[in-house]
């Protein structure tokens, strides 16, 4: 196979393995709420050229990925939580990413009030205040 020469390096054609770079919109660090538009993104650096190839759980990803390395989610939801990854396909074999866990959060709804009072689960019917983060210690009566 020849390869054209490469003035810059004199003339010299240097063959590398990919490097991918992944990046999402929102950034990294900031929490993905189901209903949100989200984006992730995918560079591969190689020589030859190879082109990105994304990858949720070892599949496909739930939406068509994008000519230049694009996965859009217009509303995400929560089934597309996963380990996503990018792979290419290279003169030298194929090659892989680290694994991104896409964690997408969302609302829990109530859909039924309980069909019990709350102070029937407290044999005192005492209720009890602590502070956000604060210690509780609770024991069961012996022989219950």
């Amino acid at each position: 196979m020849a390869f054209p020469p490469n003035p810059e390096n004199g003339g010299i054609y240097v063959i590398y393995t990919p490097s991918f770079a992944i990046s999402r919109e929102p950034g990294f660090g900031f929490p993905i709420r189901e209903g949100m538009p989200v984006s992730l993104k995918c560079d591969v650096d190689a020589n030859p050229k190879a082109a990105p190839i994304w990858q949720k759980d070892d599949t496909d990803p739930p939406v068509q990925q994008t000519p230049d390395g694009f996965l859009n989610f217009t509303e995400i939801r929560r089934e597309h939580s996963g380990w996503y990854k990018c792979i290419s396909r290279h003169l030298l074999g194929r090659f892989s990413s680290i694994g991104y866990f896409l964690n997408v959060r969302y609302d829990m709804e109530v859909t039924q009030e309980p069909d019990f009072d709350i102070g029937e689960l407290s044999s005192t019917g005492r209720q009890l205040e602590v502070a956000l983060g604060g210690a509780v210690q609770l024991a069961c009566p012996p022989g219950r």
